[in-house]
C-alpha cells in the first residue's frame, strides 16, 4: 500500500525565498500545455497553492464532459490510473484518458451544499480530488485537486407565496399612497432572480391603482399605488392580476391574483421608534432565547391604538429561525442558528393595529449571528493502493 503524494504546502513564514521560487517553477513545468485555469496563490506568509478550475453550467446531461486530466495534464494516453476521490455523486472518471464526466445526478446550483449559504452573486463551487497512478514506471499516486466553477442556468420560474395575494385599503386613502405586494422569490442567482413586476387591472380598476417597483438592497420590491378616491359604499374589493419575471433569457414569470379590499378608515398609523433596528445573537442560541424588541406606537385609541407586530418580506431562513411575539415586538430564536451556514439575517417587522380598517407601518431589521468556537480541527489520513496490471 502506498500513499499519496500530495503538493507540500510551505506555511512556515520563515522559510527562504528561494524555497519558495522552486516550488513555483516546479508548478509551472507540471502545468505546460493544460488547457484550463491554474489559480496560484502566493501570500505573504511565504506558503503555495495551487488547483484546477473547470467551468460547467448546472443541469447537464449525464456524461457531459467538464475536462480531460490526461491531455491538460501532458500526460501519456496510456500507462496511467485514474480515480476519483472526491467529488462523487456529481462526477465520474473515465479511469484510462482521466476524462471528467457528469453523472446521473445532477448538478443543481440551487441544491449543492457548498452554494445553497453563499452570499448572492458569489460563484459556486465543487471540489475535486483525484489520484493518478503510473503504472509503467511503478510509482507511488499523486492526488490532483481541483474545483468545479457551476454556473447558473435560468431553471427556476418566479413563485409567489400564494395564487391569491390580499391588500387592505382604507377608503379615505390619499393618492399616491402605496402598499406593499407580497415578494416572489425565484431560486436562481442574481441574473436569473426576479427582475420586475407588472399590473393587470380591469377597466374598473385602472383609473384606481397602479405599480411601483422600488428597489432596497438589491431586491425589488413591487408596490401598489392608489391614484383615485375609493368609496367602499360604492364597490367594496377589486381584482387585480401581478405579475412576477425574472432576468433569464428566454425570461420565466408566474403570476397571482392581487384582491384589494376597500376597508372603512383608520385614522393613524403604528410608527416605529426606529427606522432601522439591529442586534447581535451568538451561534447556537437555544431556542426562546430573546434577541431584540421592536416597538411602535399609535396615538389611536381602543383597538385602533393596540399594535401587532409580524415578520414581513422576510425570506428563508428568517421564518424558520426567528419569531416575533405578535404583542409585544420580542424577535426569538426559533432553530438552530449555525453561523457557518448564515452570517446575518435581514428582514422587514411590520406593526398593525387592530382596528375593524388597519393600517401598517414597517421597520427594516438585521441581525448578526456571532462565531463560537463550535468546531473542532479535523484531520483526516488517506492511503490509495497501488494498482498493478494483471
Amino acid at each position: 500500500m502506498r500513499t499519496l503524494e500530495r503538493t507540500e504546502r510551505q506555511s512556515h513564514p520563515k522559510k527562504s525565498l528561494a524555497k519558495v521560487g522552486n516550488l513555483v517553477t516546479d508548478f509551472m513545468e507540471l502545468c505546460l500545455g493544460a488547457v484550463l485555469l491554474w489559480v496560484l496563490v502566493l501570500d505573504c506568509c511565504g506558503w503555495v497553492e495551487a488547483g484546477i478550475l473547470y467551468r460547467v453550467q448546472e443541469e447537464q446531461p449525464p456524461s457531459t464532459l467538464i475536462g480531460s486530466l490526461a491531455s491538460d495534464q501532458g500526460l501519456p494516453d496510456s500507462g496511467h490510473l485514474y480515480k476519483l476521490e472526491v467529488g462523487a455523486p456529481y462526477l465520474r472518471v473515465d479511469g484510462k484518458t482521466g476524462d471528467i464526466f457528469t453523472t446521473e445526478i445532477p448538478m443543481d446550483r440551487e441544491t449543492l451544499r457548498d452554494c445553497r449559504s453563499m452570499v448572492r452573486g458569489k460563484p459556486c463551487f465543487l471540489e475535486f480530488e483525484v489520484s493518478v497512478t503510473d503504472l509503467i514506471h511503478n510509482q507511488s499516486p499523486r492526488l490532483i485537486e481541483g474545483r468545479i466553477e457551476v454556473q447558473d442556468i435560468n431553471d427556476n420560474t418566479p413563485q409567489f407565496p400564494s395564487p391569491v395575494l390580499t391588500i387592505s385599503v382604507p377608503e379615505n386613502t390619499h393618492l399616491g399612497a402605496l402598499f406593499s405586494i407580497p415578494l416572489a422569490t425565484d431560486r436562481d442567482s442574481e441574473r436569473n432572480r426576479v427582475a420586475d413586476y407588472a399590473l393587470i387591472a380591469g377597466p374598473d380598476a385602472a383609473t384606481l391603482f397602479g405599480l411601483q417597483v422600488a428597489e432596497d438592497r438589491g431586491e425589488k420590491l413591487p408596490q401598489l399605488i392608489v391614484l383615485g378616491s375609493l368609496d367602499r359604499e360604492l364597490k367594496d374589493s377589486y381584482d387585480l392580476t401581478i405579475k412576477a419575471v425574472d432576468g433569464g433569457n428566454p425570461q420565466r414569470y408566474s403570476s397571482a391574483l392581487l384582491r384589494v379590499v376597500v376597508a372603512d378608515a383608520n385614522d393613524n398609523a403604528p410608527k416605529f421608534e426606529k427606522a432601522t433596528y439591529e442586534a447581535e445573537v451568538s451561534e447556537n442560541s437555544p431556542v426562546g432565547h430573546s434577541v431584540l424588541q421592536v416597538k411602535a406606537n399609535d396615538s389611536d385609541m381602543g383597538p385602533n391604538g393596540e399594535i401587532e407586530y409580524t415578520l414581513h418580506q422576510a425570506l428563508d431562513p428568517v421564518p424558520k429561525l426567528l419569531r416575533i411575539d405578535r404583542s409585544t415586538g420580542i424577535i426569538y430564536v426559533k432553530g438552530p442558528l449555525d453561523r457557518e451556514e448564515i452570517s446575518d439575517l435581514t428582514f422587514y417587522v411590520v406593526a398593525r393595529d387592530k382596528g375593524p380598517q388597519p393600517k401598517s407601518s414597517k421597520t427594516f431589521v438585521t441581525i448578526q449571528v456571532t462565531d463560537q468556537n463550535d468546531n473542532s480541527p479535523a484531520v483526516e489520513i488517506r492511503g490509495i493502493g497501488l494498482v498493478t496490471p494483471q
